[in-house]
């Protein structure tokens, strides 16, 4: 019976603790600028149920912080797939293999989970044969699509091939309204020209349909100097110091520093 007590009392005691220190905290001010700000207990609350790993999304648009945050509260992996041309590349020097594992060592395996899926098609060809139950299969919560420019270059006339861009996505959105999809362009090659052009075009749909777009070439060389061949093999595929550029930009818009 004394021990029992003497549990009982511990815990009362434990309880007043906890309870005297919120109040503590509540009554903290904190002196900045000249100004005093008063936490009330909801506000500490709330600041303290903030999961660490939101710090690096600061980069990320609000739709998906938002979606990002409903996966952390259903306890399951935010999943992001990466589609494109075979300009992605594989192995592990390839920039998705070097996103993957950055990625995956800051949120950890149990917050985000990442594939990757290249294709030899011409939009034309992806969405006659029907590749994109590929996109919705995926179930995936975030999809970075590359979105076969080079493979349509001189082939698909751009505006075609917006118009496949379009069809995809309103199908894999009508399956999964809440994928969110972010389109990029392939990499850069030496002083393109038509390339060029569609590249640019593509950047314009994207904004004029509020669909988030990684700017990539900006990190890169400029396409039109020679520096830029540094940077590619001779299949003007990116070489080991391409595949880091574009890595290194992707990385800088999902993990903020």
């Amino acid at each position: 019976m004394r021990a029992f007590f003497t549990t009982l009392i511990a815990i009362v005691c434990l309880v007043l603790l906890i309870f005297g220190n919120l109040h503590w905290q509540k009554k903290i001010e904190v002196t900045g600028s000249g100004q005093q700000t008063t936490f009330s207990e909801e506000e500490l609350e709330a600041f303290v149920s903030v999961d660490p790993v939101l710090d690096f999304t600061s980069n990320w648009s609000e739709l998906e912080k938002e979606y990002f945050q409903t996966a952390l509260s259903e306890k399951r992996p935010y999943h992001i797939l990466i589609a494109g041309s075979e300009q992605l590349g594989e192995g592990e020097s390839s920039w998705p293999t070097l996103f993957q594992k950055e990625m995956l060592d800051t949120y950890g395996e149990n917050i985000i989970s990442i594939e990757s899926r290249t294709y030899p098609e011409t939009t034309a060809e992806f969405v006659e044969a029907g590749k994109q139950t590929d996109l919705i299969t995926s179930q995936a919560d975030l999809i970075i699509w590359e979105p076969f420019i080079l493979s349509d270059n001189a082939v698909v006339p751009m505006k075609a091939t917006l118009a496949n861009i379009t069809t995809v996505m309103n199908e894999v959105k009508e399956a999964n309204p809440n994928t969110i999809f972010i389109l990029q362009p392939p990499n850069p090659l030496y002083q393109p020209k038509l390339y060029k052009t569609q590249v640019a075009e593509l950047k314009a749909f994207a904004e004029e349909h509020q669909i988030p777009y990684l700017d990539h070439w900006t990190s890169w060389p400029d396409p039109m100097s020679e520096q830029i061949r540094d940077y590619l093999d001779e299949d003007n595929q990116p070489n080991e110091e391409g595949h880091q550029v574009w890595a290194n930009y992707l990385l800088g818009r999902f993990i903020s520093q």
